[in-house]
């Protein structure tokens, strides 16, 4: 069994001005008043982890791997700011239930001891993703469900990597990966500006006595850009939330230091 703690906050721009004015309140300006509503909860969730391994030979290993999807409803609450007096019973604070969906992932792996000093690795990995549809938020106070569309798809990870020891101290490591994204042009939103990754890697680690050894690794992935194009079509949950379109450029480097010490 597996427990994870989400502990979420989203906030969002509320253009109170364009709803005051789609229901006809006096002196309502579409634009002219922004507000902004912030919904925080959280919970604990409870999945399960699957593996196995097998070696048909002295230098082969397979393995395969099942985590499960876990499902949050969460408990917060919703508060908002700037609501006009003529909104103020429909936008109010109250008790607020964000749902997440983490998805269920399954992975196949294998190493083949090329030599007694290198090895190579492979790894692919599916992860249903499809599960995150959406962003819903369900309120307390009567307020229809706040509903941001995601739509997402499962996607593939890929992986290739070598480790080659030198020395009996001494483990250099390198790969390369490509990581699918799970968004599209059309559904993508500025919350989650995902894209498709490709990883390079390389690392070593230093064994000091049979007990300690340390292990550092660096990480750069070049991420596609991401491009948004979002329309409120009358309908959509998106209505009140205008037209956006734009492009999000992004890169990530990852370092990472790890010391193990063996009892």
């Amino acid at each position: 069994m597996v427990g994870r703690h989400v502990d979420a906050e989203l906030s969002n721009a509320v253009d109170f001005g364009t709803i005051a004015a789609a229901y006809h309140v006096p002196g309502a300006i579409p634009g002219g008043a922004d507000g902004l509503a912030t919904v925080r909860g959280k919970r604990w969730g409870v999945g399960y982890k699957l593996g196995v391994l097998f070696e048909p030979t002295a230098s082969v290993r397979l393995g395969a791997a099942y985590h499960s999807h876990i499902d949050y409803h969460l408990k917060g609450d919703i508060h908002y700011e700037g609501v006009p007096a003529a909104l103020a019973t429909a936008f109010k604070d109250g008790g607020a239930t964000p749902m997440a969906n983490q998805p269920a992932t399954a992975s196949l792996g294998a190493a083949w001891d090329v030599t007694p000093a290198v090895t190579l690795q492979a790894e692919c990995a599916r992860t249903f993703w499809n599960r995150f549809q959406d962003i819903r938020i369900t309120f307390d106070t009567g307020q229809a469900d706040s509903i941001t569309a995601e739509n997402w798809k499962d996607t593939w990870f890929m992986a290739l990597g070598a480790t080659w020891k030198p020395a009996p101290s001494w483990t250099l490591r390198t790969g390369v990966a490509l990581d699918q994204t799970p968004t599209s042009d059309t559904f993508r939103t500025p919350r989650i500006p995902d894209a498709q990754r490709t990883w390079v890697s390389a690392g070593f680690g230093y064994a000091f006595t049979a007990a300690f050894s340390v292990d550092m690794a660096y990480s750069h992935l070049f991420a596609q850009n991401a491009k948004l194009d979002l329309r409120a079509t009358p309908g959509s949950p998106d209505f009140f939330r205008g037209n956006l379109s734009g492009t999000y450029h992004n890169k990530v480097d990852i370092l990472a230091l790890q010391g193990r010490y063996r009892f």
